[in-house]
């Protein structure tokens, strides 16, 4: 007997391109590659991921099955720029806050979103094996050291 997954939700969009492709990864498994859906009903699922700046760039689209392709067309052009994804993620490196007390949580929290942006650039395939000397020197003068 197989074993009874839980239901997953579907991921949700909010229209920053650093996210696309994870986006893009989860709903192409759970809607767009399920044959058993009408293309009606894929666009009606996509409408109900988007938030934000996604929402208003097809908010205007009918839910009628023919417009569902065109549609992820439209969202797969216009967010799917690693260019810019990149240029996204440095920026919040370097706008990484400076540490003003010793603190134990501000310090965790800056370890952690220091972290999660080195990962999301390492799944974008940035070449990351000579950035310890430029990272470490970043990361020392927000730290005070």
């Amino acid at each position: 007997m197989p074993a009874k997954l839980p239901r997953l939700d579907l991921p949700t969009f909010l229209g920053q391109y650093e996210d696309w492709d994870s986006f893009e990864d989860i709903f192409i498994s759970l809607v767009h590659d399920t044959p058993r859906l009408k293309d009606a009903t894929k666009l009606q699922y996509l409408k109900s991921c988007l938030k934000s700046v996604a929402t208003e760039l097809v908010k205007d689209v009918t839910l009628v099955g023919v417009n569902y392709a065109s549609t992820w067309q439209t969202l797969s052009a216009r967010f799917r720029d690693p260019r810019l994804a990149i240029n996204n993620l440095l920026d919040s490196l370097f706008s990484l806050p400076y540490l003003k007390k010793e603190s134990a949580t501000d310090l965790r929290a800056f370890v952690d979103e220091t972290q999660k942006i080195i990962r999301a650039l390492s799944n974008l395939k940035t070449p990351m094996a000579y950035w310890d000397m430029w990272l470490v020197h970043i990361l020392e003068a927000r730290l005070g050291l």
